[in-house]
């Protein structure tokens, strides 16, 4: 695998991350989302 194909790989799971993150964030309550996104 390419140094290339790895980053990008790195970078889709943290958008997917990120993603589930927002999911969260439209919710109601705001300490659900921050124990989803690591606490920030």
């Amino acid at each position: 695998m390419f140094k290339g194909e790895a980053r990008r790989q790195k970078n889709r799971l943290i958008n997917v991350h990120r993603s589930a993150c927002l999911h969260v964030l439209t919710g109601n309550r705001t300490r659900r989302r921050e124990s989803a996104c690591g606490g920030k």
